[in-house]
């Protein structure tokens, strides 16, 4: 078995079953926890001393769920922020069966793929260094390259193999890149010692369109002063495809890759991972306001991010929205929250829900929420009526006022735009 540039990690089916036991955890490039599974796949995490004395105890470290103390967190502590990085479904699956793992043992899925996780944190086995990240990049991937990895998603989810390891939650749809060059666009896959820089989101073949509503949302939402990711609609292969900047990675100044350490609000409210909608009793807004509230470094300003947050997934369509897809960051001793990242309406689309995956001021119908409801559910967190009306009716007049220009950019569709300006209304109205 090759373990050049690898940090020795076990690439033959089984080998994370019988091999590894405990863990080291790496936030950047700083060793600073370790977890150990005891008994039946569950895991403990126990914060090494020297982190106990730089970060201090109570501090923030890895999550917020898990502030820095000398004693070791417990299975039932700890899954909310560790399977929180992995993912669900048939990607997940789809990771148990190329590295023999079963499927609910969450350390040893850590163990394979927790090289380069959200945020800033790595996984490496007890003993073992971080891969280098002095390696050369692998043969650049053309378009038709691109094309094939996002049709072997389900195959492979997330292009994972023996030399691409990466776990990402969230929609499995995703194919994690490196961007190869700031001005000739190249693109190459996240090998041992580099770190992916943008998400590839092909369009689900059911859902014909989505990726050019999806662009046309976050341009307009840029365009009225909401703070996004960059992202860019593009086809590889003949298949509709969003390419997005990840928010939690940065260049330096000489161009490297750094990692901006976040996690979902589901994780920081150490949700379950059984509860992580609202409907399955996982956090409301109000919940995740006060969180903010708690967290962030300028509160008042943050609540502003997510009330448009709010207001922007009812004019879009975007219902199954939850503190999944609300996360913080972590960055030059600031807390914020993150861009929005993902503006995808479906809520048009035939047999598509039009209940809220978060309800508003206690509404989870799409149809039954407008402005009232809005400043209500504001309100709730604290926000005073003034404040919040201001807030609805700036961002309103501005996405009214951008639906045209970034059409120009961007051309959704006209039922696209029609839906939107009566989504719109509601907002506007008494």
């Amino acid at each position: 078995m090759s373990t050049a540039g690898s940090g020795c990690l076990p690439s033959e089916p089984g080998d994370v079953l019988t091999r590894v036991r405990s863990l080291d955890v790496y936030l950047g490039d700083q060793l600073v926890a370790e977890v150990t599974t005891p008994r039946s796949a569950k895991m403990t995490l126990t914060y090494r001393d020297d982190a106990v004395e730089r970060f201090g105890v109570g501090s923030m470290a890895l999550s917020a769920s898990l502030p820095v103390r000398p004693e070791r967190y417990s299975p039932s502590e700890v899954a909310p922020y560790l399977d929180g990085l992995l993912p669900d479904g048939w990607a997940r699956a789809g990771l148990e069966r190329r590295f023999d793992v079963h499927r609910v043992d969450s350390f040893s899925l850590l163990a394979a793929v927790g090289r380069e996780c959200a945020g800033a944190v790595s996984f490496v086995p007890t003993g073992e260094s971080l891969p280098s990240r002095e390696v050369e990049l692998p043969v650049l991937l053309d378009a038709a390259g691109i094309a094939r990895r996002l049709a072997e998603l389900e195959q492979d989810p997330f292009g994972v193999d023996d030399d691409t390891r990466l776990s990402l939650a969230g929609t499995p749809w995703k194919l994690p890149l490196v961007r190869v060059g700031v001005t000739d666009g190249g693109w190459a896959a996240p090998r041992m010692g580099t770190w992916s820089t943008h998400l590839v989101r092909p369009e689900p073949p059911d859902l014909v369109g989505l990726v050019a509503t999806e662009a046309f949302a976050l341009t307009v939402l840029r365009d009225s002063g909401v703070r996004v990711v960059e992202a860019e609609a593009t086809m590889f292969g003949g298949r509709p495809a969003l390419v997005v900047e990840r928010f939690d990675r940065q260049l330096d100044v000489q161009g490297a890759v750094v990692r901006i350490h976040q996690e979902d609000c589901c994780q920081a409210l150490g949700a379950p991972r059984a509860e992580r909608t609202e409907r399955k009793g996982g956090p409301t807004l109000a919940e995740v306001a006060d969180l903010v509230g708690d967290m962030t470094s300028d509160p008042e300003a943050e609540l502003v991010h997510l009330l448009q947050w709010v207001a922007a997934s009812l004019v879009f369509g975007k219902v199954d929205g939850t503190a999944r897809d609300l996360s913080l960051t972590y960055h030059d001793d600031e807390c914020r929250l993150a861009p929005v990242a993902s503006m995808a309406g479906t809520v048009d689309y035939p047999e598509c829900p039009r209940q809220l995956g978060l309800s508003v001021a206690g509404v989870d119908d799409l149809d039954g929420v407008g402005r009232a409801q809005l400043i209500d559910e504001a309100g709730r967190w604290g926000m005073p009526a003034d404040v919040a009306t201001a807030v609805v009716a700036d961002l309103v007049t501005a996405l009214e006022g951008g639906l045209d220009p970034a059409r120009s950019v961007i051309d959704p569709g006209e039922d696209v735009i029609v839906a939107c300006r009566t989504r719109l209304g509601l907002l506007a109205s008494s």
